[in-house]
């Protein structure tokens, strides 16, 4: 999101600085706003001798985005800054603002600091976009969810002025009560319109309490059947629509779009797997975690798994690299799942260069994960180690064939590739000596030493007896790549 440090060739340099300037100054009248807001809010480091030249392309820029009659100040916190696409409307980057921080806020237990410079230095955004978007009213659930957590540190922090806070929770207390008059319809409609999202999050919260208690294992078959049941509410769909069957799936994978109840649903249900799928390996492997996360995972099929495939390609295609460790061993996870139900599931049809009989479901991962640049490169290979590493883990006393069922020879070719590149050990022929036992758990630390997972797969005997069948057999041309940006 800038253009270097201060230790940078341009910031020892004025030739080089006046030559930037002018180039970026050129470029103004045919730059897309997002790259103007981009360069405004995250300017390059110069030394203050030469701030003059910053400044005025500042300037330049701001000029030019009233002119495009773009404001500066709704460019979200966490928004996509590597595409060139139309920019979302504010309210909506807001949402997903929201939904990152609290995410964010989830795993550390501390207010991002992008939240928090965002109440500093981009108040206008933070007052008018984002707190709207994050103090929504809705019945607060029995149990207390991360985001009214969130909302509690914000306002301990002094980070939500104590009029909008107030405002919030009788919004909220409104919201529990059933509105008899009718000059309260607008209330009514948006007090039932929250409801079922507030209901499916609490049943997410309890199911998510479950995992580190094996006590409670036999309940999470009915927990996972009232999710169900709460996420057919929060959509409209009948009990009946579960048995129509969906022949084939239409997605479009350089421009895939949710209805805003269908994006928060779905959202809701991803996270809550990768928060389950953390919570419960942090008491058992995979294989002995029990059916939960097949349970799971059908309650996304049916009329739901379209809007998740979409999502999951939004995800992975278009967010991959921003991704936390968490979501990836959580999608990840999922998709090897998708894979164990993959003669139940509807092809995708996602156009070409695709066929145009549709692919199974396993195989569409193929078409998400890309390796176009070094960092969706490094994404692919974090996603192909934990796929693969989890379901060794997860069928491990199962047939061959079973893995091979749940992982497609595209996801297993991708790996290969990856691993020759990166990493030279992989070109060095293998000892007969297995390598030790594959471990889930180092994966899921905070730590996570990528590298050393992807070679202790590499080098794994389950997986190198994988590497025979004709299918996944791979003819490449060995190449070289640094692996030392892994490292750490």
């Amino acid at each position: 999101a800038s253009f270097g440090s201060t230790r940078g060739y341009h910031g020892c340099s004025k030739k080089a600085l006046v030559f930037l300037f002018t180039f970026l100054s050129d470029l103004v009248p045919f730059e897309s706003p997002r790259y103007l807001q981009v360069h405004i809010l995250h300017p390059p480091l110069v030394p203050s001798k030469y701030r003059s030249l910053l400044t005025d392309y500042i300037s330049l820029a701001k000029t030019r985005l009233a002119d495009l009659k773009v404001s500066i100040e709704n460019m979200g916190l966490y928004e996509d800054l590597s595409s060139a696409g139309d920019m979302t409307e504010p309210h909506s980057q807001a949402l997903q603002d929201v939904e990152k921080a609290v995410m964010v806020f989830e795993h550390t237990g501390k207010i991002p600091i992008t939240v928090m410079e965002a109440s500093i230095f981009r108040r206008p955004y933070y007052v008018s976009h984002f707190l709207p978007a994050l103090l929504t009213p809705r019945v607060l659930p029995k149990i207390p969810d991360s985001r009214v957590a969130f909302i509690e540190s914000l306002k301990r922090a002094d980070k939500i002025p104590p009029s909008l806070y107030s405002t919030y929770c009788q919004a909220c207390s409104a919201a529990e009560e059933k509105p008899e008059d009718a000059t309260l319809g607008v209330r009514a409609e948006s007090s039932s319109a929250e409801e079922p999202l507030g209901q499916l999050t609490a049943a997410l919260g309890e199911l998510r309490a479950s995992m580190t208690d094996p006590s409670q294992r036999d309940v999470i078959s009915a927990q996972v059947a009232v999710i169900s049941e709460r996420l057919r509410a929060v959509l409209g769909h009948n009990e009946d629509d579960s048995s129509i069957e969906i022949s084939k799936i239409q997605l479009s994978i350089n421009t895939p779009r949710l209805e805003p109840r269908e994006h928060m649903a779905v959202d809701l249900l991803l996270t809550s797997f990768c928060q389950n799928l953390m919570a419960a390996s942090s008491v058992a492997p995979p294989e002995r975690q029990g059916p939960w996360a097949t349970l799971f995972m059908r309650t996304m099929c049916g009329r739901v798994l379209p809007a998740v495939l979409t999502r999951l390609c939004q995800l992975l295609r278009h967010q991959g690299p921003s991704l936390s460790a968490p979501h990836v061993l959580g999608l990840a996870a999922l998709a090897v799942h998708l894979g164990e139900s993959r003669s139940a599931l509807p092809k995708v049809d996602v156009g070409p260069p695709a066929p145009d009989a549709g692919l199974p479901v396993p195989a569409l991962f193929d078409s998400l994960l890309t390796c176009r640049t070094r960092d969706s490169l490094l994404f692919c290979l974090k996603f192909c180690t934990a796929a693969i590493s989890y379901s060794l883990c997860k069928f491990s006393s199962q047939s061959r064939d079973t893995l091979c069922s749940c992982l497609s020879p595209g996801l297993i070719k991708k790996f290969q590739f990856l691993v020759f590149r990166l990493f030279s050990e992989a070109r060095q022929p293998l000892s007969q000596e297995d390598a030790a036992s594959l471990s889930w758990r180092p994966l899921y630390l905070p730590s996570a030493d990528w590298q050393r997972a992807a070679l202790s797969l590499w080098t794994h005997r389950t997986f190198r007896e994988l590497l025979k069948e004709e299918d996944v057999h791979l003819v490449m041309v060995m190449c070289t790549c640094s692996p030392s940006h892994l490292r750490g």
